[in-house]
């Protein structure tokens, strides 16, 4: 009796000791960035007109670029940052890995109820349908709305956020803190 108290005991505990182990850091979102450089700067001669990776940090007058552009790159260590000072910084842009495919889903998922819906009502005005011809028009308008959704909602996602800096110290200080919400070090 005393072992069955026992193995019950410990059968009880151990879903709490597997949650124990979960793991419990979270992850940074990652945005990709483009910065267009000045003309004339000596960035610009190495790397061209543009830089495109992961805004990494923001610094009291530079940022620094991580040229890899996934999430466990990051985590396993990577290559030294790109450092680019404020005065080499045409503009930034920035997007949200997950704003496109979040724009695709919902626009997808609107737009098949609507043309459903448009669907389910147009069926019964035009005659009393069977019910096979009723389920075919849900489905056909609605697969067409929907996809419609989808491409404008994947159009919607993909908008960038535009900060304009012209390698001006005032605008690099007074977008610092809108920044450092889109960078991988805070």
């Amino acid at each position: 009796m005393k072992k069955l108290v026992l193995i019950t005991t410990v059968l009880m505990f151990i879903p709490i000791l597997i949650f124990a182990q979960e793991d419990t850091l979270q992850k940074s979102k990652t945005y990709k960035t483009w910065i267009k450089l000045v003309d004339g700067s000596e960035i610009k001669l190495k790397w061209g007109s543009e830089i495109n990776g992961i805004l990494y940090q923001i610094n009291d007058s530079s940022l620094s670029i991580s040229k890899l552009l996934k999430f466990t790159d990051h985590t396993r260590g990577f290559a030294e940052p790109i450092n680019i000072d404020y005065t080499c910084i045409e503009v930034i842009e920035i997007r949200s890995g997950e704003k496109i495919r979040k724009g695709i889903a919902i626009g997808a998922t609107t737009g098949f109820i609507l043309g459903g819906s448009f669907g389910f009502l147009a069926s019964g005005f035009a005659h009393e349908p069977y019910e096979g011809e009723r389920i075919a028009a849900v489905l056909g308008i609605g697969a067409f709305v929907g996809t419609c959704g989808a491409l404008i909602g994947g159009l919607v996602g993909s908008a960038k956020i535009i900060i304009p800096i012209n390698g001006n110290m005032a605008k690099f200080n007074n977008n610092k803190s809108r920044l450092k919400k889109y960078s991988y070090v805070h």
